[in-house]
């Protein structure tokens, strides 16, 4: 699909194997990955790689949960979809933190609705020329 191009999708979890799951979902839909083990090496790999299109991160991780990488990238410049991976009520979290692009359950199935998530992100992004 975008594999090769130069548009990356960052992914951000303090736990590995989840963060292999999720970026092994990508990456079979033809996505590249980068992954980043908590907020603050999302951080630095965000500051250091301008092709990051998307940011999907965990909801709850030590030091800085998802919605406060959220807010750090916005206030760092970075503009790019930001997507919540949470065990939590996507419904009051969606409520809460509108400028969240999409929230995906974490549950069984996350893995396919979250590539359909990101692909739909992608190509409305390139669709409206925000691409990185």
């Amino acid at each position: 699909m975008m594999a090769g191009n130069g548009v990356r999708v960052l992914v951000v979890d303090d736990d590995m194997f989840s963060a292999e799951l999720a970026a092994m979902a990508l990456e079979e839909g033809g996505l590249d990955v980068v992954v980043a083990e908590g907020g603050m090496d999302a951080l630095e790999k965000v500051a250091t790689d301008s092709g990051i299109a998307v940011v999907v991160s965990d909801m709850h991780m030590p030091f800085i949960n998802g919605v406060q990488l959220l807010e750090a990238l916005r206030e760092h410049g970075f503009f790019q979809p930001f997507v919540l991976l949470t065990a939590d009520d996507v419904t009051a979290l969606r409520a809460k933190h509108p400028a969240i692009a999409a929230i995906v359950a974490k549950d069984g199935g996350f893995q396919e609705t979250l590539f359909r998530v990101v692909a739909d992100l992608l190509v409305t992004n390139r669709t409206k020329g925000e691409m990185p």
